[in-house]
């Protein structure tokens, strides 16, 4: 089938934001399976007049209904719609056919996931739940402002001149070294033991249990860093800002060298709306191969949540050419698990499952 329009071209304008060479393009060729995909995608790919997208893509997959690139075009719209029945429809969809192949499609895909989780709860969770003694709390903020949780006060944030952009988590008032106690080899047995039932409840997205269980475990002065790992990330799902923190600080004190540890503290404050702050510490990681801890998919969050979509689309495409396997398996699995969750919590009847 012949292309008469610079769709490309469209395309590429409309990552940019610009939708002036879509609307050329639509208007050369206003009518094809071909028009009403690259037409619909363009729209998506702007996040602007989502509706006329759906529309244009809905006779594009009727008449090409094998066409998977269609099929994820159309789902992704539906997504960046942010409502409800268009959320169902494209968990259908995707639970069908899988997420999207296209880097481009998956990518997109990725960064409207985690921007529709970022915002905390607006009402606190898990308030019941213990401080461990033994985990020390963070220090009182001297910055209050931050976005925080849509319709919710913000948390307090950390002290500025804590968060130096060369290292900004080494000076955390709450990142100074651990000193555990030396454990004996049945404690060394029974925290492996532990781990691993850690991890299954983290994989099975059991926050509260994994909380309850890392709380019982420092109490006894039983610890790791890879248990306050999991902990600080579980917390952090949780929107438990000071809890993550402190979890996730001990771990980085315990194992300076578990990068993995400051990552998931910059994804703290990205979701408590400390963008900057963020930023400056995903920054400061050192890039190691395979090895790079989500440094650019993360790069790609903050890029997005300041307004900067072109940066934030740069930074996801390095993250899925040069680390696909850990971008894909460890970030973007975890946050469409994390949405589809959220999809089927709004929807008690299961319609959307």
């Amino acid at each position: 089938m012949e292309i008469k329009a610079d769709w490309l071209g469209a395309l590429a304008a409309a990552r940019r934001g610009d939708l002036a060479p879509a609307r050329a393009a639509r208007a050369t060729e206003p009518s094809g399976v071909l028009a009403d995909y690259f037409y619909g995608r363009a729209l998506v790919e702007a996040g602007d007049q989502l509706d006329e997208a759906i529309a244009a893509l809905r006779g594009a997959v009727a008449r090409d209904p094998a066409n998977p690139l269609m099929i994820h075009t159309l789902a992704l719209g539906l997504v960046r719609r942010n409502e409800r029945e268009a959320a169902r429809e494209a968990n259908r969809i995707w639970r069908r056919h899988g997420l999207p192949h296209d880097l481009d499609l998956l990518g997109l895909a990725a960064l409207t996931f985690e921007m529709q989780l970022r915002p905390l709860p607006p009402q606190p969770v898990m308030t019941d739940l213990p401080w461990p003694a033994r985990l020390p709390r963070p220090e009182p903020p001297e910055s209050p402002e931050s976005p925080g949780a849509a319709g919710g006060p913000a948390p307090p944030r950390p002290e500025a001149s804590d968060l130096a952009a060369e290292n900004p988590s080494a000076r955390d008032k709450m990142a100074r070294t651990a000193v555990p106690k030396k454990a004996g080899w049945h404690d060394r047995r029974r925290l492996n033991r532990a781990l691993a039932r850690l991890e299954t409840a983290y994989a099975d997205h059991r926050g509260r249990d994994l909380l309850e269980q890392a709380a019982a475990l420092v109490e006894e002065g039983l610890e790791s860093a890879e248990l306050h790992l999991l902990a600080g990330m579980a917390a952090e799902e949780a929107g438990l800002v000071d809890r993550a923190r402190a979890h996730l600080a001990r771990a980085a004190g315990l194992e300076p060298k578990m990068l993995i540890s400051r990552t998931c503290l910059g994804r703290v404050y990205w979701r408590a709306g400390w963008f900057e702050l963020a930023l400056a510490l995903w920054r400061s990681l050192p890039v190691e191969g395979p090895y790079d801890h989500g440094r650019h998919y993360h790069l790609a969050l903050g890029h997005e949540a300041l307004g900067d979509h072109v940066a934030a689309l740069e930074a996801m495409r390095f993250a899925l050419d040069h680390f696909f396997f850990d971008t894909r398996h460890f970030h973007i699995d975890r946050a469409a698990e994390r949405w589809r969750l959220a999809v089927a919590a709004a929807d008690p009847s299961g319609a959307g499952e």
